[in-house]
């Protein structure tokens, strides 16, 4: 074995690493709704807050090429998530919904540091991971995003009526920093890290490469469209009344169950990312979304129906955000100096549907309640998803199987 196969890390260790992330994003993604429900909030306005919220996802690609400069990314993911951290404490401990402003202040700033851990590990998968273990690195890395966020979720859920809101806050801010330590066990490229203007020139060369490739415009076609975006995970916890359900099936659901069945699906989506073309991936997971939400749609609006339907979703998501994973990274390619600020591009691209399809989600329970939301999100997935397929026909006929 040569040294620079006993330097690959484990795929798994990235499902470690993420979760900052997770924990950031499960927060405003569930816990969040669910809070701000129980503060006497309509969906629609939850609606809108947490699409506030998660907007930073979107334009942070304005500052995360900070990853590749400077500091090593290692580096940079562990400043992210304590500042990050100590952001959300901070929104935690505002009363609600009096200080509903300022606690969106405090969220949004630290949702915007947060994603540089995303930028960093991104970068680090993409310059360390062989592309032969890419879909299981990407299936890993969202367990710990999806999965590892719900349980977050769950945890907070649960200790919220249990301690006092400065220890929840403390409990919630040890939770989103504390895993980026294990990114120290990664052994990073020294070109990761390079300074100077050497560095600039290669990292402009291969974005202006990027912006020229058929392939990643495709990429980029695929990742923005609603296809996989999985946005009504966003609002579940927020219409658990609407199915007569119980604070503990909500919590349970939303959280500890539905951490697991996420981190399941991402485990699945990463494996059958290597076995298969991964945008065929990427369309069959919407497609299953789709189904999710139509069986949702056409059911009655009882518990039993909240609980089936929420965690098909959810495992569902897990696998859309695997293939999201796995193409991105097959995109961007191995030794790319410039390989966080191509992974903070696909993934802003990428985060564009969730925040559009969560706030359009919302609008359809505004005007037509639940089922309204889910039949918005259903068609939303089968539409991409065939035109996704329509442009990829021409491959799929001469290469069903990878070669390996």
């Amino acid at each position: 074995m040569t040294d620079a196969q006993e330097r690959v890390p484990p795929p798994w260790l990235f499902g470690i690493v993420i979760l900052p992330y997770g924990v950031y994003s499960g927060f405003v993604s569930t816990a969040l709704p669910y809070l701000l429900r129980k503060a006497g909030l309509p969906v629609d306005r939850i609606a809108a807050i947490s699409a506030l919220a998660l907007s930073p996802s979107v334009w942070y690609f304005f500052w995360a090429p900070l990853v590749d400069f400077a500091l090593r990314r290692r580096t940079w993911l562990i400043l992210a998530s304590a500042s990050s951290a100590a952001f959300l404490a901070a929104a935690m401990l505002q009363p609600l919904p009096s200080r509903l402003d300022l606690f969106i202040a405090l969220l949004v700033a630290g949702m915007a540091l947060n994603m540089l851990v995303g930028s960093a590990t991104g970068g680090l998968m993409a310059t360390t991971m062989p592309d032969n273990l890419r879909g299981r690195a990407g299936g890993w890395y969202q367990a710990g995003n999806l999965g590892g966020g719900a349980l977050g979720a769950g945890v907070t859920l649960w200790l919220a009526p249990r301690i006092s809101v400065p220890a929840l806050a403390g409990a919630v801010a040890a939770m989103a920093f504390l895993p980026s330590l294990a990114v120290l066990g990664i052994h990073e490229p020294r070109a990761g890290s390079a300074p100077g203007k050497e560095n600039v020139g290669a990292i402009l060369r291969e974005l202006g490469a990027m912006f020229r490739s058929r392939r990643t415009l495709l990429g980029f076609a695929i990742f923005m469209s609603p296809m996989g975006a999985a946005a009504a995970m966003n609002l579940f916890s927020g219409m658990g009344l609407d199915y007569h359900a119980s604070d503990r099936t909500i919590v349970w659901i939303n959280g500890f169950a539905g951490g697991l069945l996420t981190a399941a699906g991402s485990l699945a989506g990463g494996r059958i990312c290597d076995s298969i073309d991964r945008r065929l991936a990427y369309a069959i997971a919407a497609i299953l979304s789709a189904l999710c939400s139509a069986g949702m749609l056409l059911a009655p609006l009882t518990e039993r129906t909240f609980a089936a339907g929420v965690s098909l979703y959810l495992f569902t998501a897990g696998i859309a955000y695997a293939a999201f994973s796995a193409l991105d990274l097959e995109v961007i390619g191995a030794g790319a100096r410039a390989a966080g600020t191509q992974h903070t591009l696909f993934t802003a691209s990428a985060n564009l549907p969730v925040v559009y399809m969560t706030w359009v989600d919302g609008q359809g329970y505004k005007r037509f309640g639940p089922r309204g939301l889910l039949g918005i999100d259903a068609l939303s997935n089968i539409a991409a998803a065939a035109i996704c397929l329509f442009l990829i026909r021409r491959s799929l006929r001469t290469k069903w199987l990878k070669t390996k």
